[in-house]
Parts: C-alpha cells; sequence; structure tokens
C-alpha cells in the first residue's frame, strides 16, 4: 500500500535491529504505561473490514491501558501481514493492533505485537513494504526482506475446534482468528469462545519494552492523533497459523498485504516505554457519560439501540393499556346487558274503568 500522507509523519517507524539504540544518538526519552485486560469468555465479533480482519471487543470490558495518567479502552484487535514495522530492516510475518481509545476524548493508543514463527517452524513474512531507512543486512537465521508477489501457503479456513488450554499469547490470539473462517468483505462472524481456556491478552505484553512514538491510524483518512506502543522483541505463534493468515490477508488483498509504507523517521523521536500488568480496572476512569457526542460509532449506535428499546417499551405500555381499557368497557357492556332493567307496572287491560 502506499503511504497515507505527505512527508515522514504518517508511516510507520523504522527500528533498529535488536540491542541497537532506537536514536541516532543513543539517548532515548524514558517512559511507562500499565496494562490490565480480563479473560474473554464469551463469543467475540470477527469482522472483514474490507482493510483487515478485526476482532470487535468495544464495549465489552476487556480491559485497556493506563499512559500519562489517562485510561485507554480496548476497542479492537486487527490484524496485519507482514509487519507495518520493520527491525534493523525485516518485517515479521504478522503484526497485531491493539486498538484503544482513551475514554474521555478522542486519542487513540495502538500497541503493536510483531509475530515470528516459533523456533523451526521457517516461516518467511509475506510481501511487504519496503524499508526507506534501510539498515545493515540481517544476521542469519532472521527473516529476510519480503519480495512482491503471491503469497505461498494454505488456502484460508477454520482451524478444528476450540483452542486447547494450553494456548497462551499470539498463539491463542491467532487462534481466535482462525476458529471460523474468515468473513468476506465488509461481513461479520461469530468466534466462540472456550471458558476453559478463555481469551487472554496479557501475556503478549510480557517482556514489557516497547517503542514509543507519535504517529497516525492505519487506514484512511489515517488521522495523526495516535501513540504508538511497538513491542521491542517479538512474540511467537505456530507456522502453520501465521501461514494460515496470510494467506486469508492475501485472499482479501489481491496478494497485496494490509500494511503501509514504512517511511523515515524524520524529526519524530522515539522513547522506550517500559509496561507493567496490574490488576485491577481503574473504575475512576469509567465516567458516567450524559453527552453522547463525538464519540465513536459502535457506542452511538449502542445508545440508539437503548433509547429505541426505552421507546419500544413505552409503546408497548401505551397498547397494552389500550387494550385493558377496551376490555373494561366490553366487560361494562356485557355487565349491562344481562342485569335486569327496571319496568313499568304491567298494564291491566282487564282493569274495569
Amino acid at each position: 500500500m502506499a503511504p497515507t500522507g505527505p512527508g515522514p509523519a504518517p508511516g510507520p517507524a523504522p527500528f533498529p535491529a535488536r540491542g541497537a539504540s532506537p536514536s541516532a544518538g543513543g539517548a532515548v526519552p524514558a517512559s511507562s504505561f500499565t496494562y490490565v485486560y480480563g479473560l474473554g469468555t464469551t463469543p467475540l465479533e470477527i469482522v472483514n473490514t474490507g482493510h483487515t480482519f478485526a476482532i470487535e471487543v468495544a464495549g465489552m470490558g476487556l480491559g485497556g491501558i493506563t499512559y500519562n495518567g489517562e485510561w485507554y479502552h480496548l476497542m479492537n484487535i486487527n490484524l496485519h501481514s507482514t509487519s507495518e514495522h520493520t527491525f534493523g530492516g525485516v518485517h515479521k510475518p504478522l503484526e497485531l493492533h491493539l486498538v484503544h481509545k482513551r475514554s474521555v476524548g478522542e486519542e487513540f493508543l495502538i500497541a503493536a505485537i510483531p509475530i515470528d514463527g516459533n523456533p523451526g517452524s521457517m516461516v518467511a513474512a509475506s510481501p511487504g513494504p519496503m524499508n526507506m531507512n534501510p539498515a545493515p543486512q540481517p544476521a542469519p537465521g532472521s527473516v529476510p526482506a519480503p519480495v512482491p508477489g503471491p503469497v505461498p501457503g494454505p488456502a484460508p479456513g477454520p482451524a478444528p475446534g476450540p483452542a486447547p488450554a494450553s494456548l497462551q499469547g499470539a498463539a491463542a490470539v491467532l487462534d481466535a482468528f482462525l476458529r471460523v473462517a474468515p468473513p468476506v468483505g465488509n461481513q461479520k462472524g461469530i468466534v466462540p469462545v472456550n471458558p476453559m481456556a478463555p481469551f487472554d491478552l496479557n501475556s503478549l505484553y510480557d517482556g514489557g519494552a516497547f517503542y514509543e512514538y507519535n504517529g497516525s491510524m492505519t487506514a484512511p483518512p489515517c488521522a495523526e492523533m495516535v501513540t504508538w506502543m511497538v513491542k521491542k522483541d517479538a512474540v511467537t505463534a505456530p507456522g502453520p497459523a501465521i501461514q494460515q493468515l496470510q494467506g486469508a490477508v492475501a485472499v482479501e488483498t489481491g496478494g497485496t498485504g494490509n500494511y503501509r509504507a514504512v517511511m523515515p523517521l524524520g524529526s519524530r523521536q522515539i522513547a522506550m516505554a517500559s509496561a507493567t500488568r496490574v490488576y485491577n480496572l481503574p473504575s475512576a476512569f469509567y465516567p458516567i457519560i450524559t453527552d453522547w457526542s463525538g464519540h465513536t460509532p459502535r457506542e452511538m449506535h449502542a445508545m440508539n439501540w437503548i433509547t429505541g428499546a426505552l421507546n419500544l417499551g413505552k409503546s408497548a405500555g401505551r397498547f397494552m393499556k389500550g387494550i385493558e381499557d377496551a376490555q373494561n368497557d366490553m366487560d361494562d357492556y356485557h355487565m349491562a346487558a344481562f342485569l335486569p332493567h327496571p319496568t313499568e307496572p304491567p298494564l291491566d287491560v282487564f282493569q274495569s274503568t
């Protein structure tokens, strides 16, 4: 895909190889955030947006991130093949984006989790953008830079059965994407969740080191209102699952993938952020919202559904009251029909005058 706007700011940033400093001068600002996610035990909604496959969790209360004293709730998890970011000039086969929205405001925070194949799985990156700020050749054994062309791998389709309890981290998340056949463009599907193997996102953050920079959304209009947290070290997942999702994205995109071109870092500053898990949702960051203007379409739809349900309930109440009144009128009529009526004394036609 082409860059989403002029200048270097909108596109994904290139990062150095492991062990190198993200700043040319070596001085890296420090940052931090905390995260907490509950265990998802209810069915999930998977959507083909036309740009990516996404698992929608807005409104489910799965948790989120606290950053700079502000709460960002998780809205969706979407998939990119290959990774949008490069590491020493190298793309990873997949990248998960956990999209969070600030509870009060319009800002977003996206945690990007690069995914590599398990050791020995020999998973190659699917076609990706060229790194416009290339680094030296990667070390032997790393994923080579992608070459444009059709994506090899098995055709997309559902993976058999629910996730076993042994699946953790990226493996469990990818399994959720594969548990049903990927929906076609702009359609949805329902992903069953095994209560014995709940959907847990916390392990994606284990290791806790993230590159932080300010950037843009991944789809047009690519608004520059996003804080990006990109995990420094990739998480691993089974090679067959990665190849299956690469194939699904390839089918939907004509083999081009759903990534943006990597842009030079330019004047953007990269900080190193540490992630710390907490175990309680910050209830103070769940305000009672009385003005719904400026909120997400999903929130607006929810409020419209609630308002519609209330209005329908009121209409049903009025209708039932009308039926009750009509029944009472009918009862009165019947009672009146069967009660004896007062009459004049009978006329004695034989009465003498």
